[in-house]
């Protein structure tokens, strides 16, 4: 199996009014820090949500990920 080296998200459905601006796509590269990212990533993906989360200040409703 090759090495994931990316995380598209797109759709993203934030929690948050439209005013705030936040982004439908986010393009994530993976390196050892954030591999974490990776565990779930098949079924409902905390830490990914969490990461994002973290990264934007605002709760995730839904989003489709695919990995490069």
């Amino acid at each position: 199996m090759e090495k994931v080296k990316q995380i598209i998200v797109t759709n993203i459905k934030w929690d948050a009014p439209k005013s705030a601006g936040l982004p439908k796509k986010v393009i994530i590269d993976i390196n050892e820090d954030n591999e974490y990212l990776l565990e779930g990533i098949d079924g409902y993906a905390d830490e990914l949500c969490d990461y994002l989360s973290d990264e934007y200040e605002y709760c995730i409703e839904g989003f489709n990920v695919e990995c490069r």
